[in-house]
């Protein structure tokens, strides 16, 4: 799954398998987190993605990383400011994003 989320989706259908993709990390990250640390984070909603709510998918996956950055002392980066219109500004978005989830497993010893 992991390697999914370096996919650059460029129409809605490939938006919607990186969104499932996306989700299953998180939930492998919070499940690892659970065990390991024995916290329950929040479950935000970030499947499915709807380009007519951009601004809460932001918010909500932000919310997801600061999370799980905060319980393992990781340095995160701004994921809400993006225009995913602009496919510069997108493509690094996936980017940052994908070392962000790529971190996390790895210091929880996890490949989703």
């Amino acid at each position: 799954m992991q390697a999914g989320l370096l996919n650059i989706s460029h129409d809605d259908h490939q938006w919607q398998w990186w969104s499932w993709q996306h989700k299953l990390s998180h939930d492998a990250i919070r499940a690892a987190i659970s065990t390991k640390y024995n916290e329950m984070l929040t479950d935000y909603e970030v499947d499915p993605i709807s380009a007519l709510n951009m601004p809460l998918f932001l918010q909500n996956n932000q919310s997801l990383h600061d999370d799980f950055n905060g319980v393992l002392k990781l340095q995160g980066v701004d994921l809400l400011d993006v225009d995913m219109s602009d496919d510069r500004q997108r493509d690094s978005w996936i980017w940052y994003h994908f070392l962000e989830h790529q971190t996390a497993e790895q210091e929880l010893g996890i490949s989703s």
